[in-house]
């Protein structure tokens, strides 16, 4: 019997613009460090989300890192089609619940660019184990 991982996920933008995600996925988890990698469907880009300490998350996509941390403004150079811009993230709440077979992580975060507030990105994530005979 193998065991694989399900992540459903909900992502809403603070102009209530919703994208659901259900794929397979990896996961790995220590309480110390979790990731979970998938790919995008419609663009087959791997997404990877880092947990340390169930108190920083950081996504990682096309060479794009955001780090999420509760109360803390972090920045990275964001690169988009039409290059790279200076962008900030600043957790607004991180509620994150794992173990080894399955976990949930809702989290919510401000974006910035160049320190002036762009929007909010709001994220509700579930692991689910599934078992295939």
């Amino acid at each position: 019997m193998n065991i694989n991982y399900k992540i459903k996920a909900l992502f809403i933008t603070s102009e209530n613009e919703k994208t659901k995600i259900s794929t397979s996925c990896n996961y790995f988890f220590k309480p110390d460090l979790s990731i979970i990698s998938y790919l995008e469907n419609l663009e087959n880009l791997e997404t990877k989300i880092y947990i340390y300490n169930n108190k920083k998350i950081i996504i990682s996509r096309q060479s794009n890192n955001i780090i999420i941390e509760k109360n803390i403004r972090n920045e990275c150079k964001y690169k988009t089609p039409f290059g790279v811009i200076l962008m900030g993230t600043t957790g607004e709440f991180l509620d994150i619940n794992l173990s080894k077979d399955s976990g949930e992580i809702n989290f919510k975060y401000k974006i910035d660019f160049n320190n002036l507030y762009s929007h909010s990105n709001q994220a509700k994530i579930k692991i689910i184990k599934n078992k295939i005979l």
